[in-house]
Formats: C-alpha cells, sequence, structure tokens
C-alpha cells in the first residue's frame, strides 16, 4: 500500500447510532439532565457528517459507498448482516470497475456504555433490560470487518461516552489493512453535548474541521492531525468544560505502519492558494459576500451567519428577483475573516469582491478588526446593498455597545438568542435585503453605511480643495478613550512629532480638533481626502480606527502611517497560533491586567476581554505583518531611539508620497496604494453618481418631490405641505425637473429612442405625465409646451407599436 491521501471512488463508508431507542424510553432524558447527548444532538450530528461525506465541497463520496444505518429499525443481527453485504457487494463492484478499494470509515454517534465489563454501542432496538444481546459491541464490527474487508485499512470515529474503550476488542483481530480510530473520548470518560450546541462536542468541532479546514495545516490530515485540529476548536469553545478527544491504533498495518499518520481527509483551506472561496464576478447574477467573524467562527458554528444568509437569499428569490429585475445567485460567497487576512492575494479577491457585489453582509461580533477594516473599504466603494448583523448573545432592542463610526448604522442579529426570543434571523437578513433594494431603486441617495456620499463631498471652492502636505497638517486617526489621551496623545505625539514636520506651526489634528461647524463625520472625511499625512494609532486596536483606516486605504492613493504602541503589538505577538486556547488566554489576561487595558465597557479583566483578544490573536498578527506600523514606546523620558520612531513616521510618509523603493519597509508588507490600486480597477463605473443618465436623476428627484401617479397613501415629502403656497411651489419645482429631462432625452438622444426600447417607454412615459401638468397650468407657453410634447411623443408612440 502507499501512502497517499484516499480516493474517494476506492472508499467505503458506514454510518451508526441512534437518537431514539423505543424499548429504552428514559435513556434520552438520562442523557439529555447529565449533557451527554439527546436525540437533537445525535441526529444533527449523524446528519452532518452524512452530508460531508456526500457533498461535492466535501468528501465528495459516492452515494452509493455510502451505508447508512442511523437510527435504522434494524437488530444487532440485521445490522451486522446489512455490513457485511454492503462490503462484499460493494468491493466485488469496485474491482470489476477496476477500482480498488483501500480505506473503510466507520462512524457512530449515539450512546455508549458497558454492561458489566462489556463496552457497547446503543441502537435504536437496543432494550434496558437485555442491552448486551440487543445492542452493537465493537467485537461485532471486528468479526465482519475480518471477513469482509480485512485489506482495507479501516478507520473508525466514536462519538459517545468511554469511545476509546472501544480499542480492546479490534487489538487481536487480523486486519491486513491496519485499525485506527478517533473517539470523543477516552475508555474512562463521558463524552458532552451541551445544551446550547447543534451538535455534540466532538462532531460539531470535527464539522468545523472537515468543512473549513486548517489555514496552519498541511494539504492533508491524518488522524492524529485531525485530533490536534478538533482539540483546538474544542478548547476554543469550551474551555473548563472541554473533554479531549483521544485516538488510538489497535492494530498496525500488515506492513507494521501506524495508519493514524497516514493522510485521510483533505484539508479544504489548502486545496487551492484561495480555497473555494474565490469571488468570482457573474455579471448575469445578483451575488453576495459574506464575512464572518473569526470568534462567531471558533464559539458558534450552528449559528454561522453564511448558512443564514444562504436560506435568506433561498427564501426570498423570487420577490428580490421582482424588485433587482435579474437572477439571484442564491448561493453566497462565505469567508472567514482570517481567511481574507491569510494572504495579498485573498485580499485583493476580497476587496475586488466588496466593489462589485450587489450584496455584502457582515459578522460586526465583537467589531473585530480585520472585519471593521472590511467595513471601511465597502463604505467606500460601493453604494449596494450591506448588512451588518451581530452574533454572540445579541438580540435587536438589545443593549450593544456601537463604534462612533457606524452609530448610525441598522445592525441586525444572527444569534440563537434571536431565534428563540424575536423574529428569525433568515426573515430579517431575508426582509432586509429586499427593503434594501428597493429604496436603491428609488432614492438616489440611499445608504446604508455612512461614507459613501461624504467621501465624494468636497468644497465647492477650488483652492480648498488643494490637498495639504505634511508640513501644514497631519491628520491622526486613533482611540479616544481617556488613558490614549491622557498619555499617548498629549505626552507624546502631539508634543514630539512637530519636531519633525519642518514647521513649528504645522496642525497635528485628530477627529475632534477638526475646526467645522458640521457634522464632525462629514469634516473627517473630508479632511482623510485632503490631508495628504495621514496617521493611524493602532494603539488599543479599536473599532472605529480599523474602519477609518479601511476608508481611507480606500479613498487615497497615499497610504496612511500606521503606528502602535509596542506593548500593544508585542502582546499579539506573543500569543502563538500554536499555543493552546486555555494558554493564549492566560498570557491575554493577565497583560490585560498588567496594563490597564479593556475596561472600556465597565468589565473586569477576566473571561470576555482576555478570550477576545485570544480568539482574535491570528487576525491581528496578520494586520501587523501586512501593514507592518511603526512601534513607539510611550516612556517619561524620550531617548534618542524613541525620537527615531518620529523621525521614521514623516520618512515613511515621504517615502509614500515619492513612491520610493524603499517602501515597504517589511518584505512581508503589502505594497504602497495595495488596496487603492485594487479597488480603482474594480470599482463598479455603473454605481458612481456622476455616471448615472442626467435624466434619471433628474426624474428620480421630480419623483420624490410629487408622486407622479398621484396615488401615495403616505406622508408627503413635503415638510409642511397644508401650505397651499409651498405645495404649488413644489409641483411646479417637480415639472421643471421632468422638462429639463424631457428636452435632454428629445435634443440629446434623439438617436437613441428609435433603438433603445427602454428609453422609449421611459420617453412616452414621461411625456404623458408632463404634458398633463403642464395642461393643468394656467401660462399660454406652458399649454403651448405640453401641444408640442403630445405631438412629439405621437410620432414615437407609433414606433413602439
Amino acid at each position: 500500500m502507499n501512502d497517499q491521501a484516499p480516493s474517494t471512488q476506492s472508499t467505503l463508508v458506514v454510518l451508526l447510532g441512534a437518537s431514539e431507542w423505543p424499548s429504552w424510553p428514559d435513556l434520552n432524558q438520562e442523557l439529555s439532565q447529565k449533557e451527554l447527548g439527546n436525540a437533537n444532538t445525535f441526529k444533527a450530528s449523524a446528519t452532518g457528517v452524512k452530508d460531508y461525506f456526500l457533498a461535492q465541497e466535501g468528501f465528495d463520496l459516492p452515494e452509493e459507498n455510502l451505508l447508512d444505518l442511523f437510527n435504522k429499525e434494524y437488530d444487532v443481527g440485521q445490522q451486522t448482516s446489512e455490513i457485511g453485504s454492503f462490503l462484499e457487494k460493494r468491493i466485488s463492484i469496485l474491482k470489476d470497475a477496476k477500482i480498488t478499494p483501500t480505506h473503510l470509515i466507520i462512524y457512530y454517534v449515539g450512546h455508549g456504555g458497558f454492561n458489566s465489563k462489556d463496552f457497547y454501542f446503543a441502537i435504536r432496538t437496543s432494550k434496558k433490560d437485555s442491552i448486551s444481546a440487543t445492542s452493537l459491541e465493537p467485537k461485532n464490527l471486528a468479526e465482519v470487518i475480518k471477513n469482509k474487508s480485512r485489506q482495507l485499512r479501516c478507520y473508525l470515529i466514536i462519538d459517545c461516552c468511554y469511545a476509546g474503550a472501544a480499542e480492546k476488542d479490534f487489538e487481536q483481530v487480523p486486519i491486513n489493512g491496519g485499525v485506527s480510530l478517533i473517539g470523543s473520548s477516552a475508555s474512562n470518560k463521558t463524552s458532552q453535548a451541551t445544551h446550547n450546541e447543534k451538535y455534540t462536542m466532538f462532531s460539531g468541532a470535527l464539522l468545523q474541521v472537515l468543512q473549513k479546514g486548517n489555514e496552519a495545516g498541511s494539504k492533508w490530515f491524518s488522524l492524529r492531525q485531525l485530533k490536534k485540529a478538533v482539540t483546538k476548536v474544542i478548547r476554543h469553545r469550551h474551555h473548563d468544560k472541554a473533554v479531549i478527544p483521544i485516538v488510538l491504533s489497535p492494530v498496525p498495518s500488515e506492513s507494521g505502519e501506524d495508519i493514524a499518520e497516514l493522510p485521510l481527509f483533505s484539508n479544504v483551506e489548502r486545496r487551492t492558494p484561495t480555497g473555494d472561496k474565490s469571488f468570482i464576478k457573474k455579471e448575469d447574477f445578483a451575488q453576495c459576500y459574506v464575512i464572518e467573524s473569526a470568534t462567531e467562527e471558533r464559539l458558534q458554528l450552528n449559528t454561522a451567519l453564511g448558512s443564514t444568509v444562504g436560506s435568506a437569499l433561498g427564501r426570498y428569490k423570487d420577490d428580490l428577483e421582482a424588485v433587482i429585475n435579474k437572477p439571484v445567485d442564491i448561493n453566497p460567497v462565505v469567508v472567514s475573516v482570517d481567511w481574507v487576512i491569510a494572504s495579498p492575494e485573498r485580499l485583493e479577491n476580497t476587496v475586488k469582491a466588496l466593489c462589485q457585489a450587489e450584496i455584502a453582509v457582515f459578522d460586526v461580533t465583537d467589531y473585530e478588526s480585520a472585519v471593521m477594516l472590511m467595513l471601511g473599504i465597502r463604505s467606500v466603494v460601493r453604494r449596494g446593498v450591506t448588512i451588518a448583523s451581530y452574533g454572540g448573545n445579541y438580540t435587536i432592542g438589545g443593549p450593544l455597545n456601537y463604534p462612533f463610526s457606524i452609530k448610525e448604522v441598522n445592525i441586525v442579529s444572527h444569534s440563537n438568542e434571536q431565534l428563540e426570543n424575536g423574529e428569525d434571523p433568515i426573515v430579517l437578513i431575508g426582509q432586509k435585503i429586499i427593503a434594501g433594494f428597493e429604496q436603491l431603486r428609488n432614492i438616489p441617495s440611499y445608504l446604508d453605511l455612512p461614507v459613501f456620499d461624504a467621501i465624494r463631498t468636497l468644497p465647492p471652492d477650488r483652492e480648498q480643495r488643494i490637498p495639504k502636505e505634511y508640513t501644514e497638517q497631519v491628520l491622526v486617526l486613533c482611540s479616544f478613550s481617556q488613558h490614549y489621551t491622557n498619555n499617548n496623545w498629549k505626552h507624546h505625539l502631539k508634543r514630539h512629532l512637530p519636531t519633525y514636520l519642518q514647521n513649528d506651526k504645522a496642525l497635528i489634528l485628530r477627529t475632534l480638533d477638526l475646526k467645522s461647524t458640521r457634522l464632525v463625520s462629514q469634516s473627517l472625511y473630508e479632511a482623510m481626502r485632503l490631508t495628504l499625512m495621514c496617521i493611524v494609532d493602532w494603539t488599543e486596536w479599536r473599532p472605529n480606527v480599523f474602519f477609518e483606516l479601511g476608508v481611507r486605504l480606500a479613498s487615497v492613493d497615499t497610504d496612511p502611517v500606521c503606528i502602535i504602541e509596542t506593548k500593544h503589538k508585542n502582546i499579539i505577538e506573543d500569543l502563538s497560533i500554536r499555543e493552546e486556547f486555555d494558554e493564549q488566554n492566560s498570557k491575554a489576561q493577565a497583560w490585560l491586567k498588567d496594563n490597564n487595558v479593556a475596561n472600556e465597557d465597565k468589565a473586569d479583566y477576566t473571561t470576555q476581554a482576555s478570550q477576545r483578544l485570544a480568539y482574535t490573536a491570528y487576525q491581528r498578527r496578520r494586520l501587523l505583518e501586512m501593514f507592518d506600523p511603526i512601534d513607539y514606546k510611550m516612556q517619561r523620558r524620550i531617548t534618542d531611539q524613541d525620537k527615531i520612531r518620529y523621525r521614521d513616521m514623516v520618512q515613511h510618509h515621504k517615502q509614500l508620497i515619492e513612491d520610493s523603493d524603499e517602501v515597504p519597509r517589511s518584505e512581508v508588507a503589502l505594497p504602497p496604494s495595495f488596496i487603492y490600486r485594487i479597488v480603482s480597477k474594480f470599482i463598479d463605473i455603473n454605481m458612481e453618481g456622476s455616471t448615472f443618465p442626467v435624466y434619471d436623476e433628474l426624474i428620480q428627484t421630480a419623483d420624490l418631490l410629487s408622486d407622479p401617479q398621484k396615488r401615495s397613501a403616505g406622508r408627503s415629502v413635503v415638510l409642511y405641505p397644508e401650505n397651499a403656497f409651498l405645495s404649488r411651489k413644489v409641483d411646479e419645482g417637480a415639472t421643471e425637473l421632468r422638462l429639463a429631462a424631457w428636452h435632454y432625452i428629445n435634443n440629446r438622444l434623439r438617436n437613441e429612442l428609435e433603438n433603445n426600447n427602454d428609453l422609449l417607454k421611459k420617453y412616452i412615459d414621461l411625456s404623458n405625465l408632463l404634458s398633463s401638468a403642464l395642461l393643468r397650468s394656467p401660462r399660454e407657453d406652458d399649454q403651448e409646451m405640453a401641444k408640442i410634447i403630445r405631438q412629439q411623443v405621437k410620432k414615437y408612440k407609433n414606433l413602439q407599436k
């Protein structure tokens, strides 16, 4: 036998177990009370594993190579007979097809226990008063495998209490291909299935690893590598309640190999440089791109945002297509934010998607840094439909600490609590997408993120639109916590940076220092575009700062200078992704206490803050590598080395302006203007206001002022419609806008009318509406114009026929 991973064509799979025991009615209640599993978790786990084996994006097993005996109404003899017949028949058929069978995988989920000293697997027909005679024992499996498929490598995946106890029944059985098992627990441990989880503890983690892969792993998982990855997920999710799985190899192969060391499952994260998550624009379809948070991916597999969005698109497909007027791709591209920042290629693919996807959905649980960065980019590049959703324990209407930059965003929830105590997240998200497209179609200034218009609005005075050099003004995007303001800002940046700006009068401004009577957000985004040197201080890793960083990167061709206080950089580098979660969490907790950090929510320095830091350590480390921020120390007495860091900030900006070959400083950092150049190339020009047809803007504006069909039962857009004079002037204004649109089409686009049916229909509808309004006018020139319009449109009506 060779050491290659198994072919799906040459692999056989058997699913065993039960979630119901009609002759043992109190078993389910006993297991559930002790959180050892229940009917729901066992059934969901079996279904999830079966779906993985058969799914094209999963194991991709031919359906005829899988025998499903889960919850089957067969006694022990019938079960072993079915397994034997299946193995014999499939091996024969495969050999006739010139395919050599190589692997057998058996998955069991349910209740495992001891009757006297004998270990057993409960099946649907198990009886409480005769457990041994009516339950499946490992030795039953060993015998049927020995008799029917002893040349195959046999892998057992056992999810039940005392799973490791199955080893001893295989030890003395001569199976030439070898036997190895991964169990949810050791022979003296019970397995777990917590009440708020969809799957059992073990199968839920197993499915996450198999379905989503492991970026840090190799191309394939051996059983031992799989155990390591599954253990990490379990510890991340369950902490002190974690039950650690076990790998045992009771029978080596004929050649003496431990088959637990050989490739078995594909690591989907490493199949191709970009996995299966690349966004490829389908011109004829409306598409959706979903970015999931790292925290949610680790903690809440059963509330994954991507699956919720997919269900919403499928349920509301017909309604969406009616609104959008083109087909909807109901399979969203779903990525983890950790996947996005794993390489420059993936980041480029994501920025491209944010430019082109009609729908984008962001998991803003905990406002993770990389998620906020992507949200900031999206807010600049597309006036599309964008939804932000919070998971965790959040329900709509409950308390939520909004970052300043997105305080106006209408955040929904995809949490389990929302499903249990409010409207179904599938309904919430589906209806929001529909409403978004309806408003996008009818409201020229539609916004669901705060930046799109503000970043494009500059002063009308040409002189005021000249960008300010670093010797005149520096914009600093940073934390506004009291600690940061009193220390990093007042005693360091604001004091020492001017020394290197070549002008004592140069302004160093934060958002709150901008001297303008306009809204803070409008002043900020204008300043972002008009201030060449922008410093982004990552210290404290604030959500606002990373949202604003995304805005700046996507909107200005000169990158900002990123900086960070040394201790806030060092803790991230110290949290190694190779360590187990409890080690990371312990380090994070100690660091938070020592540095008086993370009490912005009036929380103590314990579980929530340290877990958040540990969960996002990989994400933050990748951001540090990509953007290579300059680190600086904050100390009372500034040294010569500290002064060099301030000089480096200015020098780095000068290199960016000059497009110097010395930029970037780190070999692994992104090249200058990386984000901006992608946006420039892939921006959807049809969404830019300056590219909209003039007549469309005129007509839409007129329709907002005055309902063209006089059918609206809602409130008038005019604030004081009771004022007859005001209402009349508004109607006259709407008529003038429609008249301008009519003149534009009639004179400027006359040649297109004969060949463009959509334009012709719009022109005829506009003409009819406009001529009716002008005929009601007391002015003779208006009535004369109405006659001209009717004569002109009569010709085109004949053309339409």
